[in-house]
């Protein structure tokens, strides 16, 4: 699979421009959160902090990449899905290349909705289950604070895993 070069500039001449942001920082907050995941084990990855209501890695990455899916494909874009929350927080893998395949899967369909949304778009009114009726904006930037808020937490997970175990 061919990538865009990460540059914003690259999107500008066919996306709107303030999706094409919505849409780079999204990408690049999902190639870090993959990145947090390089060379851990099994056991790294479905570790849960020993804090109340701490997540593992997995759980973080699958949840993250199944929010922004949500929100933009399903509550900007305006696509069916299907959400089972408890099936997504109690996530396992051993690996983490399912996670991959999930987000080289979802990369495109952002970039093709994304693509065509226009400033009308942005403009409208959508219903958002957590905000109520929101314009387009802020359901994208819901979808980019949710995945920057999780990536912090992973990257904050993956150095207590390497702290706790001496690597």
């Amino acid at each position: 699979m061919t990538r865009p070069p990460p540059l914003l500039g690259y999107y500008a001449p066919v996306m709107n421009g303030e999706a094409a942001l919505y849409f780079a920082v999204l990408r690049r907050s999902v190639e870090h959160l993959l990145r947090t995941l390089d060379g851990i084990d099994s056991e790294g990855l479905n570790w849960h902090p020993p804090v109340k209501g701490a997540n593992s890695l997995y759980v973080l990455t699958a949840h993250t990449l199944a929010n922004i899916e949500r929100n933009v494909l399903h509550h900007f874009g305006g696509q069916a899905y299907d959400w089972y929350r408890e099936e997504e927080f109690a996530a396992r893998g051993e690996d983490s290349e399912s996670l991959q395949e999930q987000w080289a899967q979802l990369e495109p369909k952002l970039l093709a909705l994304l693509d065509s949304a226009t400033a009308a778009d942005l403009d409208s009114l959508y219903e958002h289950p957590n905000m109520g009726q929101v314009q387009g904006r802020a359901v994208l930037m819901r979808a980019v604070t949710h995945a920057r808020e999780h990536l912090g937490q992973a990257q904050l997970t993956r150095d207590w895993w390497d702290a706790q175990a001496n690597r």
